[in-house]
């Protein structure tokens, strides 16, 4: 359990929703604020790959592969985070990648994302 009181898995849980949803900034913006939040935390390996993952799907493969090598950097035996880290170096570098990633995301603090976060939890 997080010093916060959510979980990684209820981060998970909730940004996958929004990733679902096509809410890519969303589980953005909470994956970061988890992980600035927990950073002693057994699972903040889990946490940089799932912010991998977000930004990925965002086209947004820089980010993304530099979250996969923050999760490989604390375990380095998860290989999906460098098989996707390859995978993201790659496609940063190709021109024949989607454009629009949101490369800049409005201010929202911390306080709001996790109070979001309460309220879907009582659902």
């Amino acid at each position: 359990m997080s010093n916060d009181g959510f979980s990684i898995s209820e981060i998970i849980e909730i940004s996958e929703k929004a990733v679902s949803a096509g809410d890519f900034v969303r589980a953005i913006r909470l994956y970061s604020a988890w992980i600035d939040m927990n950073q002693s935390d057994d699972m903040l390996f889990l946490a940089h790959f799932y912010l991998g993952v977000a930004y990925r799907k965002n086209y947004q493969f820089e980010l993304a592969a530099s979250s996969f090598k923050n999760s490989l950097d604390l375990n380095k035996e998860f290989m999906n985070s460098y098989i996707l880290m390859q995978y993201c170096q790659i496609m940063a570098t190709t021109n024949d990648t989607p454009t629009g990633g949101a490369s800049q995301f409005p201010a929202c603090s911390q306080d709001k994302l996790f109070k979001d976060i309460a309220k879907l939890r009582r659902k």
